[in-house]
C-alpha cells in the first residue's frame, strides 16, 4: 500500500465519520472541492495550491494503489477506516465530473471514471 494512499483514505475516513457527524445518515460526496477541504482538514494536512492539485495527487494515489494491488484490499483492520474508501470515493468522484463535458452526457459514468483511471 502506498503511503499517499493510506494517507489519503485516513484523511477522507477523518472527514467523513467523526464525532460531528456521529449518528448521522452519511452521503459520501467527492468533488474537487470537498477533496481539497479533505487534505486540508486532515491530521497531518495534506496542502495542496488548489483543488485541481488535491484532485490530481489523489486520483494518483489511488490509481498507483490499484496497479500494485488490484482493487482488492483486503480486509479492513480493525479500529482502522475501511481500506477500500479512497477506491470508492474515486468512484464517487467520476460520478460528480460526469456534469462536465458538454460532449458526454450525464449518463457517461464509465468514461468518467476510465479517464480518471488511465489519463497520465
Amino acid at each position: 500500500m502506498t503511503t499517499h494512499y493510506d494517507a489519503w483514505n485516513r484523511a477522507i475516513g477523518q472527514h467523513f465519520f467523526n464525532n460531528q457527524h456521529a449518528g448521522q445518515h452519511i452521503y459520501l460526496t467527492v468533488d474537487e472541492d470537498t477533496l481539497r477541504r479533505i487534505s486540508h482538514d486532515s491530521v497531518p494536512p495534506l496542502q495542496f495550491a488548489s483543488s485541481g492539485q488535491a484532485v490530481d495527487d489523489f486520483v494518483a494515489s489511488v490509481r498507483h494503489a490499484i496497479c500494485l494491488h488490484g482493487w482488492t484490499l483486503g480486509v479492513p483492520q480493525r479500529n482502522n477506516y475501511p481500506r477500500f474508501l479512497g477506491f470508492l470515493a474515486l468512484q464517487v468522484l467520476a460520478v460528480f465530473k460526469m456534469r462536465e463535458d458538454e460532449n458526454w452526457t450525464d449518463k457517461a459514468y464509465w468514461r468518467r471514471l476510465r479517464e480518471l483511471l488511465y489519463s497520465f
